[in-house]
């Protein structure tokens, strides 16, 4: 075309020599995916070690250079279609041309070169190369794609018809198809069999392009090819001014060129060098997670780290300086490692309603945010009642799709046939299309969207909607936030030391050229066979031979990759693991919550025997790569670093020493992928998706799949299920592979050292008593952990109907008086609670009201709190009568707050001059599943519907421990906790020596709040320092943190007011102010507060005096007045 702009885009060609010699000492692992499996529910790729080419290295035919080339790194990653929702990648390249000379290209040794072009999008089952699944829209069947045509005099003529653009770096679906070299030979690879040349040196040049530019080409078709050339990282050299006037001018095309020089190729001779590592050099580290892994790795290298392995850490996590000066550093370490070994999942969603002022001129507006409007409760509910449904929904979904999935496998069991599964199969439909009918009805009565971008759209839609209506004041705005999210264990990480990982992870840009920009050779090849070809492709050819040395007539801009010279290639792709899993059943004698987790001291002695788990995943070094992200980003936010001092230099050596350290063991790492998942018999879903009636009603594919284990042997019993509720046990690895992009392989881990193979595992995973007592054991444990996601929820609870707030009342021992001050949520005194001798001569609890409560006759807490307050009534009714359990609850809070790190306060200086206020709140904690519990799929109980409700019954009985406050953390607010209202039982994590039965340990080992995963909430008082969190351990799932919000603490205390008995005193009054002296203060002034009874009256009032300090002048015309009341500070100044 006359008005394109070529854009050379860079790639680089990787050239594998398989003489005789590689074939007779390379192990090769080399598969081929099968989608003719899919009609019987089969992955169409093989299991890891299951059925791969073992005769490539005996057959001298696959001899030759196999040349594969990386796709841009632009066209292998997907973006998320707004409108649909699924990843879409850009289209890749389908024609690409590979010319061979033997020879350097422009020299006098340079021959005629050898072209082939590749037809990468080619369908045919006959003519094919490569198995192909067809896209779904020309009926998704299996075929064969790719063909290759070995260039002739009469050049490539483009065939008339083909199909519409489709090819892309994912193929068929298969995250690996352009990775992985045999599955896209003749799409994006080559093999080069070098008939009758026995040795010489090879150049090989490769380009591609789009048949089709205006339909595939990702710059031809974009709206602004220059925003999409910046997010591609497509660097041409230019500004983007100076860029978008070349592209104003002529549309933009990509064309793909890369090359391989100097290829040393001898079919009987030696093996070319190559970074392939030998098994017995390879190191293994496993960790619940990769950083815990690569800490284990490098702190046991015999490489000595300039920081330790909590620095690694922490340095890997990027929590360097939240954990930099904090007191409660350990505790908040521990607990970050411990959440980093689970993934997030969505928990739901409620509505809230948030104030935003509006900007008015004039008046000042109301004093504080309006109300939220009534129908906000309703919405929530409606809110819970759709995501209710819509799980619910998820699971018929789920079972349907098992049942189908089940009934559709090539062979059944014993007593199973296809008409079997009809009844229950269409009981499920059913059941599905009703549940999609409860949800759909549901979901119109919340704001909902489709799109990620149209909820605002839709929030106000709905609050248009009149029926009913649904105000709001000015500048209140309806707003969607999450719920707490669910959370699954993440699966064991391999890590990987001397496996040499080979390319980069990532280049975030890469420098493309103009086509005036390519170099231009004196006197260009003639590669006459090479016709019928975009002109571009001419030109990448020529600047092969100026890459190769010859005379340069234009010296253009060095290719990204064309100079790089060659080496046998070892690009890592795959790791496939093998481990034998020993399940140690969760029982209440096998494992122990110590506090924080799950121990198990003493194994059983009888244990299930053996499962072997296989799997095969992607491997890559993105742990070095994240190291040295953290690390940038570390010295970006310390910019001392970057100054001339020694500390700054040490500093930075540390860090430069650190990263060269990991560096040098080259860490490949990937996780243990589906072992959770198949521990509970679930796989990802596989093979062919229902259709019609099936299909429609499972929208898409389900989360999971069943595994139904073994069948039934004719006259046996059942074999035992190896289903397991909770992940528990200890593994052992027995087979560890490495398996790189052209198939060859390395063993690092076989049947010949899987004891004396070099392992560090993670303190994590190191158990206390090993399946094997021998000194060579290689067991690693997995505590133990839900498989399917759930939570945790510690949340506060609004105190009752008449108290519109979690804080049930405020705290304070009077250190004065030995007494135990109480107020209201609002920060109202209430009364004060001491011991007291009684009318027989004992000590009982009596009851002083505070200045401004009702004073009842006869004493006792005023009536009136019962109905105000009737949490806070209840607790200090539990007090009256029982000095013994008053003076323990005085003796735990001041044990409690001397190790409670306190926050800068907001409230008055009055709220501490009596002690330090603690707020007495209500909670509640629960554990919840994201659904119901997972039950066994095995065969013997597809239909068993009431194994199955056994099961669910079993589980949501199990009680959990959860362990509330933390004893040894500053930072950790729980002075105590109340169960479900019974006030005769203080649990305290920092409880006084002497126990006496009111207060009880819940340190670590001691008591536990247990609970059941059923969702039904356990409501607790907590006692607690407002200005800090409590937090909650169970081990199966992250620690939970609980704060009070600001906006609830500083109004209360700021009203709170220091009260103190006083009297009697023999005192006069002038002018209405008593003449007293009080205690010096900074702020406000003192005030006399005395009660005052009237005849025949059941309450009595509060008489309030000023106080006037006393003189030396005598005044004997006054009569003095003994008094006896309260001294309290308030905000007016004292008297002068």
């Amino acid at each position: 075309m006359a008005d394109e702009l070529p854009v050379i885009v860079p790639v680089e060609v990787d050239a594998l020599v398989v003489n005789q010699r590689v074939r007779a000492d390379v192990v090769f692992q080399r598969w081929l995916p099968d989608f003719h499996l899919i009609d019987l529910h089969l992955d169409p790729q093989p299991e890891a070690f299951g059925d791969v080419d073992t005769t490539f290295g005996a057959d001298e035919k696959n001899e030759g250079v196999y040349l594969r080339w990386h796709l841009p790194e632009a066209l292998t990653r997907a973006a998320q279609n707004v409108e649909t929702g699924h990843l879409q990648p850009p289209l890749a390249p389908n024609r690409w041309l590979v010319a061979r000379y033997l020879g350097a290209p422009g020299s006098d040794l340079g021959q005629q070169p050898t072209a082939w072009l590749l037809e990468s999008d080619h369908l045919d089952r006959l003519t094919g190369g490569v198995p192909y699944l067809k896209p779904a829209q020309l009926d998704a069947r299996p075929t064969r794609i790719g063909r290759i045509h070995l260039l002739t005099d009469d050049g490539w003529t483009e065939p008339k018809e083909r199909p519409r653009p489709f090819l892309t770096a994912f193929g068929p679906g298969m995250p690996d198809f352009s990775a992985f070299q045999p599955y896209h030979h003749g799409v994006f690879s080559l093999h080069d069999p070098l008939e009758g040349v026995a040795e010489g040196e090879l150049y090989y040049a490769v380009a591609g392009w789009y048949a089709d530019p205006d339909l595939a080409d990702p710059l031809g078709t974009a709206r602004d090819p220059l925003a999409t050339l910046r997010d591609f990282g497509w660097d041409l050299g230019l500004t983007d001014r100076q860029l978008a006037d070349r592209l104003r001018e002529r549309r933009p095309r990509v064309y793909c060129a890369g090359t391989a020089l100097k290829v040393s190729w001898q079919r009987g001779g030696r093996a070319p060098d190559s970074d392939r590592p030998k098994g017995a050099d390879v190191t293994v580290a496993v960790g619940a997670t990769g950083v815990d892994a690569l800490t284990a790795l490098a702190t046991g290298s015999p490489t000595r780290l300039p920081l330790s392995a909590e620095q690694l850490t922490a340095l890997q996590h990027g929590l360097n300086d939240r954990l930099a000066g904090e007191p409660d550093a350990f505790y908040a370490y521990q607990q970050y490692v411990h959440q980093a070994g689970f993934v997030r999942s969505p928990g739901g969603h409620r509505w809230t309603v948030e104030f935003r002022p509006p900007r008015t001129s004039g008046s000042s507006g109301p004093s504080g945010p309006p109300a939220d409007p009534p129908w906000l409760t309703a919405l929530n509910a409606a809110q819970e009642a759709y995501e209710s449904a819509d799980t619910r929904l998820t699971e018929l979904r789920e079972h349907l799709y098992a049942l189908w999935w089940l009934r559709e496998l090539p062979q059944l069991p014993a007593g199973y046939t296809r008409e079997t599964f009809d009844q229950p199969i269409a009981d499920a439909l059913a059941a599905v299309r009703l549940a999609v009918a409860v949800r759909d009805r549901l979901r119109q009565d919340v704001p909902w969207s489709p799109r990620a971008d149209g909820w605002d759209t839709a929030t106000t839609e709905w609050l248009a909607t009149p029926d009913p209506p649904k105000p709001l004041a000015p500048g209140q705005l309806l707003v969607r936030v999450p719920h707490l999210p669910f959370q699954r264990p993440t699966d064991p990480v391999v890590v990987l030391a001397g496996a040499h990982s080979g390319r980069p992870l990532t280049r975030p840009s890469i420098r493309c050229r103009f086509r005036e920009e390519l170099a231009r050779p004196a006197t260009p090849p003639q590669p006459e066979v090479v016709t019928g070809l975009p002109d571009p492709v001419a030109g990448l050819l020529g600047e092969l031979a100026c890459l190769t040395g010859a005379t340069i007539e234009s010296q253009g801009v060095t290719p990204l990759f064309g100079a790089a010279p060659w080496r046998q290639p070892w690009s890592p792709l795959y790791l496939l693991w093998e481990v034998e899993y020993f399940p140690v059943p969760f029982t209440e004698g096998t494992w122990r919550f110590d506090g924080s987790d799950h121990v198990c001291d003493t194994l059983p002695s009888t244990q299930p025997a053996p499962v072997t788990f296989r799997g095969r995943q992607f491997v890559t070094p993105h742990l070095t790569h994240n190291l040295r992200q953290q690390i940038a980003q570390y010295v970006r936010e310390h910019p001392e670093l970057t100054r001339n001092t020694d500390t700054a230099k040490k500093a930075v050596k540390q860090l430069g020493d650190l990263y060269d350290a990991v560096r040098a063991l080259d860490p490949l790492s990937q996780s243990l992928t589906g072992l959770g998942e198949r521990i509970a018999q679930r796989v990802q879903p596989t093979g062919a998706r229902p259709e019609g009636a099936i299909g429609d009603a499972l929208a898409g594919r389900p989360r999971y799949g069943p595994d139904p284990g073994r069948p039934k042997e004719p006259f046996r019993d059942w074999p035992d299920s190896l289903f397991q509720q909770v992940r528990a046990g200890q593994f052992r690895i027995t087979r560890l592979m490495v398996v790189d992009a052209f198939g060859q392989a390395v063993d690092v881990v076989d049947n010949t050292n899987q004891r004396t193979f070099t392992l560090h595992p993670a303190p994590d995973l190191t158990p206390k008593a090993s399946m094997d007592s021998l000194p060579d054991s290689r067991f690693m444990e997995l505590k133990p952990r839900l498989c399917q996601p759930s939570r945790l929820r510690l949340a506060l609870q609004d105190a009752g109907a008449r108290e519109p707030g979690p804080v049930a009342g405020w705290l304070t021992h009077n250190l004065v008086d030995a007494a135990l001050m109480a107020y209201t949520p609002d920060g109202v005194g209430v009364c004060e609670l001491r011991v007291a001798a009684d009318e027989s001569a004992g000590r009982a609890v009596v009851v002083e009201p505070l200045p401004g409560a009702t004073l009842p006759q006869g004493g006792g807490l005023p009536p009136d709190l019962r109905d105000s307050s009737p949490k806070l009534y209840a607790f200090l009714n539990s007090l009256l009568g029982a000095p013994a359990r008053f003076r323990a609850l005085l003796a735990t809070m001041d044990g409690a707050l001397p190790t409670i790190g306190r926050a800068a306060e907001a409230a008055t200086p009055h709220a501490s001059l009596v002690g330090r206020p603690l707020a007495l709140v209500t909670a509640q904690a629960a554990m919840e599943l994201d659904g119901q519990p997972v039950t066994d799929p095995s065969w013997q109980y597809v239909f068993d519907q009431q194994a199955a409700d056994r099961q669910r019954r079993a589980f949501l009985d199990r009680r959990w421990p959860v362990r509330l406050g933390e004893a040894n953390r500053v930072g950790d607010a729980l002075v105590g906790y109340y169960v479900e209202d019974d006030w005769t039982a203080l649990y305290a994590p920092r409880p006084p020596a002497d126990l006496r039965g009111y207060v009880h340990s819940a340190a670590p080992g001691g008591a536990t709040v247990d609970l059941a995963m059923d969702s039904r909430a356990t409501r607790l008082t907590l006692l607690l320092d407002p200005y800090a969190p409590v937090h909650a351990a169970c081990g199966i799932l992250p620690v939970q943190a609980l704060a009070l919000p600001a906006d609830i603490i500083q109004g209360p205390l700021s009203r709170l007011r220091a009260a103190f008995r006083a009297g009697p005193l023999l005192t006069t009054s002038r002018d209405g102010a008593l003449l007293l002296a009080g205690p010096p203060t900074s702020t406000g002034g003192w005030q006399w507060a005395q009660p005052r009874w009237e005849p025949g009256a059941t309450t009595g009032t509060w008489e309030y005096l000023r106080l006037a300090p006393p003189d030396q002048t005598a005044r004997l015309d006054q009569r003095p007045v003994v008094r006896q009341g309260m001294l309290r500070l308030t905000d007016q100044p004292a008297s002068t």
